[in-house]
């Protein structure tokens, strides 16, 4: 009989196994105060990394900040956006610069598939002037091509200094590329905001599309993102360094009739974007749903304590297309199929059919015996052969882990090998050891038996979704090693594969 014990240790080898083996889901982590802490895993050396953005390619997403303290752009990777997964890469041009300012280092793919970095300076001319960098490589070298130290006026010459610049890609044919940005016509300190369409390649400003004269109820941090055709603009208020709401607006085109700015709702409620200043937001577009993730930094709160330090919150939409910062201090995201807080599930599946095949008797079928066996005692070999037919894991899903349970009936240290079994066609009534269909590829093992617990193997690699999945069953041991069949009395005692899916 499966004892609980047992069955605990299945479920933490499934775990391990989700561990491992879980390249697209992440659990994201913050806390109400500036004193959050990410930590690059490999040396937990604290990720400081302000403003700039996330750009994914690929099954691989990019992080690129300001550490002001070392004056340098980093970049830093993730497969699955949890806190405690960023890696910083270094080399071949990371980190960047060394000296000065170059804050919101925002960088896109171009059409031709490679990289734009755009880049805020301190210039010399003005507040803040624009670099313009290339790259084969979304991690670099980046080569600088271009330098503005003025954004475009209205006749679109480049004389108007600029304060908080961000950068948008729409998804049309062209992947066009857009500087949003404050600036000071006028001499009104961030009292103008404008949207400028910039050259085909992205570098260099090509238009002014739109302008907006905020002399009061301003804003800064533009960001831009688009969802089922609208575009949104989010922005923070300008409280300098301090935390505080966000605001959105929306339009039809980006160059068209904007809405008036409105507070992005939260919930729980908070008046300060808990503790953050509005950054931009992340898009995810997945195979089940398209996601998005707010991102705020929380800059130098707490006498000092939180530049470049992040809070990472799902924002999420009713039917009117409202958004809603959740305040979420744990949450999870899968960003292969968009799912923000799905829970892992696991199922277990009985087998379909199960046999046994003995080397001595070539042409007998033990298809409805209550006992596997698995021996490789010379001219008395035996194997067991076990078929899953797995509907249930819903559409988008990510596997995470699969595991054999096969109840034993004998107490042995003898190796018994997992192996994949290509011909899923075998008759459980007709299979025999002339007949069986090969083994092949090996899954795992397990060499401690005891009756009436489960033997486990890790089949992860070969279960991937729903399908039809043979596992064969062979020992490297001379003696028996006997297990209880699907055809065992006690149903406790009969065969399982448990599955566990990120929704």
């Amino acid at each position: 009989m499966k004892s609980l014990a047992h069955l605990s240790t299945s479920l933490a080898l499934v775990a391990a196994c989700c561990a491992t083996s879980v390249a697209s889901a992440g659990t994201i982590t913050n806390a109400t105060s500036a004193a959050t802490v990410w930590k690059d895993p490999t040396n937990s050396t604290e990720i400081i990394n302000n403003c700039g953005n996330v750009l994914q390619v690929g099954g691989t997403f990019y992080w690129y900040g300001w550490d002001k303290y070392a004056h340098t752009v980093n970049v830093y990777t993730s497969t699955t956006l949890a806190s405690n997964s960023w890696v910083e890469h270094t080399g071949t041009g990371f980190p960047m610069f060394g000296s000065g300012f170059h804050g919101r280092p925002d960088v896109v793919q171009r059409a031709d598939g490679t990289y734009l970095m755009v880049v805020e300076f301190s210039s010399p001319q003005g507040r803040n002037g624009l670099q313009y960098l290339t790259s084969p490589s979304p991690t670099g070298p980046f080569t600088s091509v271009l330098q503005e130290h003025f954004v475009m006026d209205g006749s679109g010459n480049l004389t108007i200094t600029m304060g908080d610049k961000g950068l948008f890609q729409d998804d049309d044919a062209s992947k066009t590329i857009y500087l949003l940005c404050t600036s000071d016509d006028g001499g009104n300190t961030n009292g103008t905001h404008k949207i400028i369409r910039l050259n085909s390649n992205g570098v260099g400003q090509n238009a002014v599309i739109k302008t907006w004269t905020v002399p009061t109820n301003r804003r800064e941090a533009l960001a831009i993102f688009k969802r089922n055709g609208t575009f949104y603009m989010t922005s923070s208020g300008t409280h300098g360094w301090s935390s505080g709401e966000t605001w959105y607006k929306t339009a039809s085109t980006i160059g068209g009739t904007w809405t008036a700015w409105a507070d992005v709702l939260t919930t729980p409620t908070s008046t300060d974007s808990y503790n953050t200043q509005h950054d931009y937001i992340l898009k995810i577009v997945g195979s089940s749903a398209t996601s998005f993730v707010y991102i705020g930094d929380r800059w130098s709160q707490d006498t000092g304590v939180g530049f470049g330090r992040s809070a990472w919150y799902p924002l999420t939409f009713d039917g009117a297309g409202v958004p809603t910062i959740d305040g979420d201090t744990t949450w999870s995201i899968n960003p292969t199929t968009g799912v923000i807080g799905g829970t892992p599930q696991t199922i277990t599946v009985s087998p379909a059919k199960d046999a046994m095949v003995k080397f001595a008797a070539p042409t007998t079928n033990f298809g409805t015996a209550n006992q596997l066996q698995a021996s490789n005692q010379t001219n008395f070999q035996k194997q067991a052969y076990l078929q899953f037919n797995i509907t249930t894991i819903p559409a988008g899903a990510t596997v995470t882990g699969a595991t054999l349970l096969v109840a034993s009936q004998s107490t042995s240290s003898g190796t018994v090998n997992a192996k994949t079994v290509g011909n899923t066609t075998w008759s459980e009534t007709g299979i025999t050891w002339n007949t069986k269909p090969a083994m092949t590829t090996q899954l795992g093992s397990d060499a401690s038996h005891s009756p009436g617990v489960d033997s486990t193997w890790n089949v992860s690699s070969l279960v991937v979704g729903n399908g039809n999945y043979t596992i064969g069953l062979e020992s490297s041991h001379p003696g028996d090693i006997n297990f209880h069949s699907r055809e065992a009395t006690d149903a406790n005692n009969r065969p399982l594969l448990q599955i566990t899916y990120q929704p």
